[in-house]
């Protein structure tokens, strides 16, 4: 099943309920909580960001798609160091070329970044963006994923019309965060007794680590917790089973963290 589109401009909200629609025609039982939570990241995608306009993101999506056939990443995930190999990437986007390296990296071969590459990249591109870019890639990554395993096509974001009045990114950024010696600021957050007692942190770096842009961290994480909120999930798996299968999939997707 397809999950494109052949008119030559569609607006978010039209391909966001061809996107439902696709989930209700698959077969499967999807739960109504998901498809949800899938449709409001489509539309939040290809909206204004912090950082970034809705145009802007727009590229910045497609160029994420294009990551994964580029001959230079491809070459690079062979090689025994990606530094060892030269050249430039292939492009969908005229994006400039400190933003395409963010997004091929990540998207490609984010179990080696180092912190050296990270210091480069973010001489031209701010933290900031860097974290709404790789709150973005996420997203983007479980809803084609998730397309892909029912047997769709991804669904095609090329032809948009956007409003007269799209909004302007605020650029604002968030105040309360604290250096603890991660690549970005982390947000701040007050150490409990049960914390101090435990040693083990109340709210996941996870989420602390994308606190720079308060936007991204809401945004990833409502789609997440459909998929992950293992208080409120009905599944037949156990907590053991579901973090066995997680562990694994992170393990076979090379995962960093």
């Amino acid at each position: 099943m397809e999950l494109t589109t052949k008119s030559s401009h569609v607006s978010v909200e039209q391909l966001a309920s061809k996107l439902v629609l696709g989930y209700q025609a698959c077969g499967l039982p999807i739960p109504d909580d998901v498809v949800e939570s899938h449709r409001t990241a489509f539309v939040a995608l290809l909206e204004t960001g912090t950082w970034f306009t809705a145009q802007k993101r727009q590229v910045i999506l497609q160029e994420i798609r294009r990551a994964q056939s580029c001959k230079l990443c491809l070459q690079r995930r062979e090689a025994a160091s990606p530094n060892w190999v030269r050249g430039e990437h292939d492009t969908a986007t005229e994006l400039p070329q400190h933003l395409i390296e963010i997004i091929h990296r990540i998207a490609t071969d984010s179990g080696r970044l180092t912190h050296k590459w990270f210091k480069a990249v973010t001489e031209t591109a701010n933290a900031q963006e860097y974290i709404e870019i790789t709150g973005m890639l996420a997203i983007l990554v479980i809803l084609d994923s998730y397309a892909r395993g029912l047997g769709m096509t991804p669904i095609e974001i090329d032809r948009l019309r956007f409003p007269t009045d799209t909004a302007e990114p605020t650029r604002e950024t968030n105040a309360a965060v604290v250096d603890e010696g991660a690549w970005v600021p982390l947000m701040a957050v007050p150490k409990s007794e049960a914390q101090v007692t435990s040693g083990l942190p109340e709210v996941p770096n996870i989420v602390r680590a994308m606190g720079i842009v308060p936007l991204a961290v809401a945004q990833f994480f409502q789609i997440m917790r459909s998929h992950y909120g293992l208080q409120h999930m009905n599944s037949e798996l156990s907590r053991p089973q579901i973090e066995l299968i997680a562990a694994r999939v992170s393990s076979y997707n090379d995962c960093f963290y």
